[in-house]
């Protein structure tokens, strides 16, 4: 099982289906675990950390090209999602508690 945290400042409390609620290191948290098809919806994508729960840390992130359904705009140009990739990166560092759960 599953924690998402997104840090992207207009993160809502639903997210493509899934509850989030607000999180004490900022930005939003999932409200309660999930499973990896709910994983598969945000990882990869800027912003988005995957924490898993069995090893208490977040995983490292996939490949840049995020979630083709969820980057997509109507007119199927694609479209930026939130901060590069290298925010997420720094969230991941020696000594960042963004992973801890307490």
């Amino acid at each position: 099982m599953f924690h998402v945290h997104c840090k992207l400042p207009n993160a809502s409390h639903h997210i493509s289906g899934v509850k989030f609620r607000d999180h004490d290191k900022g930005g939003v948290i999932t409200a309660e675990p999930v499973d990896a098809a709910a994983v598969a919806k945000f990882e990869g994508i800027p912003g988005y950390i995957v924490i898993d729960l069995d090893k208490k840390k977040p995983r490292a992130p996939k490949a840049a090209g995020g979630n083709a359904a969820l980057d997509a705009s109507p007119d199927g140009a694609g479209s930026e999602n939130g901060p590069d990739s290298s925010a997420v990166e720094a969230d991941q560092g020696a000594g960042s508690e963004t992973g801890t759960l307490v």
